[in-house]
C-alpha cells in the first residue's frame, strides 16, 4: 500500500526486479498494489497510477489523508483474491 502526496518516479526498476521477476514460477507470490494519491490539486498523478495499476492493484485519489481508513475496507476482498 502506497500512500503519498505524489511521486518523482515510478520505480518500475524495483517492481521488475522484486514483484514481476519469474512470474511463471508458481512458488513466487506477486504483490498488488494499492495506491493512495492524497491531496486536492496535486498535477501530476501518472508515477502514482502506473505503480497499481502495473501491479493488479487500484490507484485512487483522494482529498484528505482521513479518507484512506475508509477507503481501505473496500478493497478487502481485491486484497483476498488469490490467483
Amino acid at each position: 500500500m502506497v500512500v503519498t502526496d505524489g511521486a518523482s518516479e515510478n520505480y518500475k526498476e524495483v517492481f521488475e526486479e522484486f514483484n514481476w521477476r519469474g512470474q511463471n514460477d508458481s512458488t513466487l507470490w506477486p504483490v498488488r498494489v494499492f495506491s493512495y494519491l492524497v491531496g486536492k490539486e496535486v498535477a501530476d498523478y501518472r508515477d502514482v497510477k502506473w505503480m497499481a495499476c502495473a501491479n493488479k492493484g487500484y490507484y485512487v485519489h483522494l482529498s484528505t489523508v482521513a479518507e484512506v481508513k475508509d477507503q481501505i475496507p473496500s478493497y478487502v476482498p481485491v486484497m483476498a483474491y488469490f490467483q
